[in-house]
């Protein structure tokens, strides 16, 4: 399979040769090799407005986002070697002093509602607090645990995909 993948993709000549070389593959960057592929071929450059993206006081910025063993929405394994989980996946990430400002604990469990515009109350049960370096008014789960908390509604403006790395969030302590 190999030799015949060999013959039809560029790049790939000698892959069983290459397949057992660390960096035996390359892939190309015109970016970084300076080619712009554009009709100058020089970059091209836009301006775009930043947008305002505050939240009400108390509200937190919530990413959602997979885990080591996980492939888009299967999940492999309950550890996250690249975040030091292990066995869980019911947990949030935030910075240690956004915990502190709302009287919460690492290793505490709470309760996330989101904020959206339909003004529907959606919320996640039972997450656990894990302290993590993310910057200060954002925190971050995994998903599809907390596919629960976003508006059907809510969805970028051209490619349609869920508000998933914007999810306005308040926390309670879990019941």
């Amino acid at each position: 399979v190999r030799d015949h993948i060999a013959r039809v993709i560029p790049g790939f000549d000698g892959f069983n040769d290459k397949i057992d070389i660390p960096g035996g593959f390359y892939l190309g960057n015109a970016a970084r090799d300076r080619q712009w592929r554009t009709d100058g071929h020089k970059a091209r450059f836009t301006v775009a407005a930043i947008p305002r993206l505050g939240l009400p006081d108390g509200q937190l910025r919530l990413m959602t986002l997979r885990s080591h063993d996980q492939y888009n929405t299967t999940v492999y394994d309950l550890n996250d070697r690249y975040r030091g989980i292990k066995g869980d996946r019911h947990v949030v990430f935030m910075n240690a002093y956004d915990i502190e400002q709302r009287g919460l604990s690492a290793g505490q469990l709470v309760d996330l509602t989101s904020h959206f515009a339909d003004g529907k109350q959606r919320t996640a049960k039972r997450f656990k607090i894990v302290a993590y370096p993310i910057t200060p008014g954002c925190m971050a789960g995994y998903f599809p645990e907390l596919n629960v908390l976003i508006s059907v509604k809510s969805f970028a403006d051209r490619s349609r995909t869920p508000t998933s790395k914007f999810i306005p969030v308040s926390l309670s302590p879990s019941a």
